[in-house]
């Protein structure tokens, strides 16, 4: 160590450095210097040094709160104090810190075979100080301004070669838009403009399209998450005018780095290539294939019955009707058909124009592939050229409106497991199965400008691995339709329970009108089975069906009759 640098501990320890006050006092005590630098933390505005504290905790004080504070070392970002220890002595410690995000060190990793997570340290026979030692862990700037160079890449050659919705040798070009996240700062990267930043090919590989974007006085998030930013590519015919399709994915998301900035301030950074919409050629159709699309559309009923109308149209938040007339599909699951009428263009106009769009709405009489007339499963039938995306996107709207999800809570369609299987896809409006499978009923409508409201939670029961998706009935018996949701296949008629809410034996009463096999369950909210009470053939009649509840632990849960064919469920509420 520079005599300078030890001149200038010895004045601080001096003259405000803490001490042990259970020091040693005996000839084998020395004086050890800790110290801890935190210049990293400091310099990204984590830690304070004017109203933040930091501390030193190990073996020799129990590892307590406040038993060895740390004292600032001039203006620096080092930390100090000094501890009296035994000669010869290995203590363990870790330097620790307020506020929150700077707390405990990151567990050390040595190379020795005696592993400890903390630091240790051979206590030497003579005064010593240890050179400061930089705190273990990374941290994310919080608060103030960044400036990024930032380099977009897409490969079009699927959507080129084998989808044919990218004509290289045309006019057709690509764009990327998109935005800050999570601040969704307006004009962080172009304000989710589909003109502002078109991609350029690349010359020594075609499908290559790639532009480099300079993004001046970037936000950093105040909550010390890593600064992102949200985008897609955007495929375009004619310049200046609305984009002809945006990819089918959800927003991708880049995570950026907040230090690594170049000699003219830009911190680079370059986005690895992906294919558009994310589809490869194994990810495609190789031949034309029909699927029929099926929506339960009881949750839309159901919150009519409950509230007197529809919710407000997500896109004006003005009113989407007071009762249910229809349900229409948007998005690329019907602008990628081929018998959609409005060529290339994924997402029309909702409201009354979606509506009036043949090929984008759904029956539910019997025809376009729909299995039974007036049972609220909704149905229309798509086919779909070679070339197609296996995984889609699409969003219901009753009557046409966007009222089944917040904005951007789009349904991922899996074409090709059904394709492989039935040919149908099932869906539940309200319920948005994500692109990893999985389903939620949290993201419902929105007013314009306002937070997403999970308004049809009450009618969708999601499964404890949220892989499925069961329709309920608020708040009393459910039978296979509800009224007013059109009629049931007539297989049986589920009267309720009784008591309900109940502490102790409930009986549960059904009538088969045609005879068959029979289940009768009882599921908890994490859609797991705690009882069957029936599993087995019954004949046309009335039947009640006792279960003692009182061993379950009070609560809501779902009982479930499946005979026919047709599956009703409903809530039965424990009390204790």
């Amino acid at each position: 160590m520079r005599n300078a640098t030890r001149a200038l501990f010895a004045f601080v320890l001096a003259f405000g450095l803490g001490t042990n006050a259970n020091a040693q006092t005996a000839a084998d005590t020395v004086q050890i210097t800790f110290q801890v630098d935190l210049s990293d933390a400091i310099d990204k505005n984590v830690f304070v040094p004017s109203t933040d504290m930091a501390e030193i905790r190990g073996s020799f004080n129990g590892f307590a709160a406040g038993a060895d504070p740390l004292v600032r070392v001039g203006t620096s970002g080092v930390y100090a104090t000094t501890i009296g220890l035994a000669k010869g002595d290995t203590v363990e410690y870790k330097f620790w810190g307020s506020p929150a995000p700077v707390g405990w060190e990151n567990d050390i990793t040595t190379e020795t075979p005696n592993f400890t997570a903390n630091r240790d340290y051979i206590v030497p026979t003579a005064d010593a100080t240890i050179d400061p030692i930089p705190f273990n862990k990374e941290f994310v700037a919080v608060g103030g301004t960044a400036k990024y160079r930032i380099t977009f890449q897409v490969d079009m050659g699927v959507a080129a070669l084998n989808e044919g919705t990218f004509d290289q040798d045309g006019d057709d070009f690509v764009v990327v838009a998109g935005d800050c996240k999570p601040d969704s700062i307006s004009g962080c990267l172009n304000g989710w403009s589909t003109t502002a930043d078109t991609l350029l090919q690349d010359f020594f590989n075609p499908n290559l399209y790639a532009k480099t974007i300079e993004v001046d006085n970037f936000p950093i998030p105040a909550t010390g998450d890593r600064p992102n930013i949200g985008y897609k590519y955007v495929i375009g015919t004619t310049p200046g005018t609305a984009p002809a399709g945006w990819e089918s994915v959800a927003d991708r998301i880049l995570e950026l780095p907040t230090t690594g900035e170049g000699t003219d301030g830009f911190i680079e950074v370059t986005v690895d290539p992906v294919f558009y919409n994310n589809v490869d050629d194994s990810q495609i159709f190789t031949t034309e294939e029909t699927i029929i699309f099926e929506v339960d559309l009881r949750p839309a009923y159901y919150y009519v019955a409950d509230n007197g109308g529809l919710p407000s149209d997500t896109q004006t938040g003005g009113s989407s009707g007071s009762d249910v007339t229809g349900v229409a599909l948007n998005g690329p699951a019907a602008g990628r058909a081929q018998s959609n009428d409005t060529g290339i263009s994924d997402w029309a106009d909702w409201g009354n124009t979606l509506s009036q769009i043949p090929a984008r709405n759904f029956k539910d009489d019997g025809t376009q592939g729909d299995v039974t007339a007036g049972d609220s499963i909704w149905t229309q039938t798509f086919t779909y050229a070679a070339g197609t995306p296996k995984t889609i996107v699409g969003k219901f709207g009753a009557n046409g409106f966007d009222n089944e999800s917040g904005f951007g809570g789009d349904t991922s369609f899996d074409l090709g497991t059904a394709a492989d299987g039935n040919g149908r896809v099932r869906a539940y409006f309200g319920a948005v199965r994500q692109s990893d499978g999985t389903y939620t009923d949290l993201n419902g409508p929105s007013v314009a400008g306002g937070a997403a409201r999970p308004v049809y939670d009450p009618y969708l029961v999601i499964s404890g691995d949220s892989m499925s998706v069961t329709v309920v009935r608020r708040g009393g018996t459910a039978t296979a339709i509800e009224p007013g949701a059109g009629a049931p296949n007539g297989a049986f008629v589920l009267t309720g329970a009784s008591p309900n809410p109940s502490n102790g034996v409930t009986r549960f009463s059904y009538e088969l009108v045609r005879a068959g096999d029979v289940q009768l369950s009882v599921f908890d909210m994490q859609g797991r089975e705690v009882a069957r009470l029936f599993d087995g053939t019954q004949g046309v009649g009335t039947y009640d069906v006792s279960f003692d509840a009182s061993a379950l632990a009070a609560g809501v849960y779902l009982y479930r009759l499946a005979a026919g064919g047709e599956v009703a469920t409903s809530q039965l509420v424990v009390v204790r």
